[in-house]
């Protein structure tokens, strides 16, 4: 398997979550995030015994961006990450990837085959070029739900133990 080389910020630095105060800081720079930072907060907040994963990204000790990943229920070999974010004047900086890498060595660790996850249309190419950038395979790519808000939902699920 071959190891490209991910451009981050040199003092990005990666967190264990302890307090929401961070998920809202970076929720509140994005448009319509207000249900999930409920959600987050009911579901990640407390200990949780499908959660593997709730890492918070820092820059010089402010939160810019998290990744959370959780047991897929409809799949043993599989991980699902239910909500991944950037602060949205810290994204196009290699953060988002850095995230996606934490979850994807997380899911190798765990000897699970499979990562899921649904994203929005905007995110589709940033989740194509996951692949190439980790070299594992998309094995599926399609759209047939919605968000609450009536935007397409698009379901990735990637093969991470490509041979």
């Amino acid at each position: 398997m071959s190891s490209k080389v991910l451009h981050q910020p040199s003092n990005l630095k990666f967190v264990d979550f302890t307090s929401m105060g961070d998920v809202e800081k970076i929720n509140n720079t994005l448009d319509g995030w207000e249900p999930d930072t409920e959600e987050i907060r009911k579901d990640y907040s407390k200990q949780n015994s499908a959660l593997l994963l709730f890492k918070i990204a820092k820059i010089a000790g402010q939160a810019v961006g998290y990744v959370i990943l959780r047991e897929d229920y409809d799949n043993e070999n599989s991980t699902y990450i239910p909500f991944i974010a950037v602060k949205t004047s810290e994204q196009r900086k290699g953060i988002g990837t850095s995230l996606m890498r934490q979850a994807v060595d997380k899911t190798k660790a765990l000897g699970k085959k499979i990562l899921t996850l649904y994203c929005e249309e905007k995110n589709i190419i940033f989740y194509a070029q996951i692949a190439s950038k980790f070299d594992i395979d998309i094995l599926a790519l399609a759209t047939g739900d919605e968000y609450s808000n009536g935007q397409p939902l698009y379901f990735v699920r990637y093969d991470i133990d490509k041979k």
